[in-house]
This record gives C-alpha cells, structure tokens and sequence, in this order.
C-alpha cells in the first residue's frame, strides 16, 4: 500500500465515519431519553435519500403516502383521547396538523412537478416529508409503552424496524438509486484526488454536529432533553413532560438521518432496505460510548468507518464481520470495567426505610410505620413540581379515611400557582406530592380546611420516587399521625 492508496483509504473513512457519527448521536440520544434502542434509525437514511431521488427524477415519493397513513393513525388515536376527555376544540388544530398538512403536501406536489424544484428546495421539501415520522413512529409505538422495561421497547424496536423496511419496499420499490453529487469540485492532496463532495460530507456532518452542540448547551428544550437524559426522574419531579421529551428527540433523530441520507445519496447507491446496515454501524459507535457518551460515540463511529474503509482494501468479503466484529472487545472490556447495577425498571415505588439515608431513615422510623407486611395506602402522585427543596403548602384533603390513626397527606412545592388557591380549586395536573410532613391543626382551621405543614427536620427535603405514568399514577406514601 503505498501514500496515495492510504490517502484515499483515509478519505473513504472519514466521510463513511461522519455520516456513522451523526447517526451514533441520532441512537445516543433516543437511548438516554427513552431507553429504546432505536434500530430502525437507519430507515431515516434510506428514506430520505429514496425521497430525494424520487423528486429528481420527477415522481412523487412514497413517504407521502406513509406520512399520510401514520397522520391518519395518530389523529385517531389522539383524537379518540380528546373525544374521551371532552376536550373537543383540540381536535380540529390535531386533524390539521395530522392530516391537512400531509394532504397539502400531495397536492403541491401533484401540482408543481418536482423536477421544476431548485436543488435547495428539493432537499428542503424530502426533509419536511420524513422528519415528521420520527414523532409519529414515537407516538404510535413508544409513547404508550413508555413505562415498559427496555427488553419490551427493544422488542418494539425490532417490529416498528421490519414494518419500516416492508413500506420502503412497497412505496419505493426494490431497485436502487443514486442522486447527483452536489458539487463536482475536485482537489489534489499530496497527489491523492480529493472530491469536493467528501468535502461537503465532512463539513455539513460538523457544522450539524456543533449546532447539536448549542442546541443542548444554549436552548430551554435541548437543557430539558439533557436533564432528561441524565436523571428521568429528576426531569418529571421538575415538569419537564416525558412525552414532549420523548417526541423532540425522535423529532432530532429523524432530522439527523434524513439529513445523513442526502449527504450519501450522490456516494452510493441506496435501497429500500440500506438503512439497516448503515445505522447498525452507527450503532457499533453508540456502544463504544456506551450509550450514554456523545464524544465517545462519535469517535467511536469515526474509527469504525476507518476500520471499515482500510478493511475492505486487505479483505473486502469480510469487512462487515471485521466492522461487527469490534463489538465483542468493546463489551467485555465495558463489563469487567463497568460496577453493575440493578436495572431501574426492577425497583419498586415501596418505601423501604432500610433503603434510604440514615437520617430520613430514622426519622421515618419515628414515624411508627405500620407493622411489616401491612400495605401503606396509595395516594395520587401529580405532574409539574418546582423549588423541590421546601414544602410551602399543605392540603389537609385525606386521600382515603383513616386506618388506625394513620393518615396520607398532601405536601406542595410551590411555583406552580399561589398558595391559597391550593384546595379544591386547583386541577390535578397542577399538583405533585414531593415529601410528607407532621401537620398541626390551628383553632378553627377544620371549617376553612387549612393546615400549617410541619417537617421533621431529619426528612427535611426527602422527596418521594417519580411515578411510572407520565401524567398521574401511584405511589406510596409516608403515613403521618395526626397531632
């Protein structure tokens, strides 16, 4: 092998390594905002180079139809929600946005033929037509298993992957495609040519990789998706909505591979079915970062695309077994150097006062718990908390009649409306329990319903587990005697 050969070895790695970074970003993501390993990542590529293709070529693409039919799926399942909680003015904003605007797309495409569009437009027009699956597939197939243990969402995964690859196969056929190179500038690099298409690939792929960069670091959602990312619990205790979180990072994740697909679509020839191994490799890179680390990730998939372009000079029939083969290292070296730990879909949400810190332990212990083995009632857990560190208000509403003395209360945080307007005129969704408290009852309070919240100071600020819905469930409470 001499330099030239290696020049261009290098290339093929690197720009093969930038469309693998992004969409081990894409996987990252979804993974630490919903636990689902997200194997149909790579049927963004394909269809947003299908799409792209099919408008050159003047046909109208198939993920028209598609979007139609997830639209058509998502109203009625929304819209049978609103009809169920009365809310009917939502419905018609919902059918619009569903199934107006997939409508208006078809339309203006059958209008104006698509090879009449500028390259810009036509690039802009195939990115409106798939980003808006990433939510759809979310809401259709996650959303309600929100709660359900990974192997359950991997589960998932796979069948919304192959129903995926059957619709490609259906509305863009089984022949190939390839799109024209966006520019056809060519350089020399020590003697090697260098295509100006590798260079756009490169460029756009870190342009889009630093504006991820800001995204999370300067923006309100993307804090919200790494604050959920990072602690889901913490997220809902501070009202982020899990499926506004969830929704956004399928959103990205769409955008990220349509956009990967348009850059490759001119470097190679794409089927319905190419998005499997594309993002698949993407995924050899996600899991060198372990799932949790961007730069890691990113890395990772730079160094899998070398591996991938220097192999298939040595041993091209097995370049995918020497690329797949990378995962088997990277695992056992992860676990023998990674403390393992019970998985969190495992725990319950029984309070357990051999499980907490000493002090709210002991304070709990003060409390006189029922004797073991004897349920603790349930009370209703509700969304969007703030200033989680003090307890402002009390709501002296029992959650059911008493049971030997013992009582569940309400504690407020506040920030989510004023005080005295916390009794029967606040709606559910506004409240959340946060932490318990000893309340201690005024002359004449029990007419005006009022208590005054008195914390043990050893459980001061001990907050409860989040609830496993996203909007209200149950959870145990700390029972307290009345004074």
């Amino acid at each position: 092998m001499d330099l030239q050969i290696l020049l261009l070895l290098g290339q093929d790695g690197i720009t093969n390594g930038a469309i693998y970074a992004l969409l081990a970003l894409a996987l990252v993501l979804v993974f630490a905002v919903t636990r689902v390993i997200f194997i149909p990542q790579g049927e963004f590529v394909a269809f947003g180079a299908l799409t792209l293709a099919s408008l050159q070529a003047g046909q109208i693409p198939g993920t028209v139809w598609l979007l139609l039919g997830l639209g058509v799926t998502v109203a009625m399942l929304d819209g049978i929600q609103l009809v169920r909680d009365g809310r009917y003015a939502k419905l018609p904003p919902l059918l619009i946005i569903n199934v107006g605007i997939p409508l208006l797309f078809a339309g203006a495409l059958f209008a104006m033929p698509p090879t009449q569009l500028p390259l810009w437009a036509q690039v802009v027009v195939s990115m409106m037509l798939v980003i808006p699956l990433g939510p759809m597939i979310y809401r259709i197939a996650f959303q309600p298993l929100a709660s359900a243990p990974v192997l359950v969402l991997l589960i998932v995964s796979v069948a919304v992957h192959l129903a995926l690859i059957g619709l490609g196969l259906l509305f863009f056929g089984a022949e190939g495609w390839r799109t024209p190179a966006f520019t056809d500038l060519s350089f020399e690099m020590a003697g090697a040519p260098l295509q100006g298409q590798t260079i756009l690939v490169v460029v756009a792929s870190a342009l889009l990789i630093i504006g991820l960069y800001f995204f999370f670091e300067r923006t309100i959602y993307g804090k919200a998706l790494r604050a959920t990312a990072m602690n889901r619990t913490g997220a809902r205790l501070m009202g982020i909505p899990p499926i506004l979180a969830g929704k956004l990072c399928f959103t990205l994740a769409a955008a990220i591979g349509a956009f990967s697909g348009i850059l490759i679509a001119p470097i190679t020839t794409i089927y319905y079915d190419s998005g499997f191994l594309i993002g698949l490799k993407g995924f050899v890179g996600a899991i060198i970062g372990g799932l949790a680390s961007y730069p890691l990730a990113a890395l990772g998939a730079i160094l899998v695309g070398l591996l991938e372009s220097y192999s298939s000079f040595y041993a091209s029939a097995f370049k995918e077994v020497i690329v797949f083969t990378l995962i088997i290292p990277v695992l056992l070296w992860r676990s023998l150097t990674t403390r393992h730990v019970e998985d969190d879909d495992e725990h319950t949400d029984e309070v357990n006062p051999d499980t907490l810190p000493p002090a709210a332990s002991s304070a709990i212990r003060r409390l006189h718990l029922p004797a073991a083995g004897r349920a603790i009632p349930p009370a209703r857990v509700f969304d969007h908390a703030a200033q989680l560190h003090r307890a402002l208000c009390h709501c002296c509403r029992r959650t059911r009649p008493a049971d030997r003395g013992w009582r569940t209360d309400f504690v407020w945080a506040g920030c989510v409306c004023r005080p005295r307007c916390l009794h029967d005129r606040i709606p559910d969704h506004q409240l959340r329990v946060v932490t318990v408290a000893d309340v201690v009852h005024r002359p004449g309070d029990h007419c005006r319903r009022r208590a005054v919240p008195r914390l043990h100071h050893a459980a001061h600020g001990w907050t409860l587990p989040a609830p496993g819905h996203h909007c209200l469930g149950h959870q145990p409470l700390l029972p307290v005697r009345q004074c």
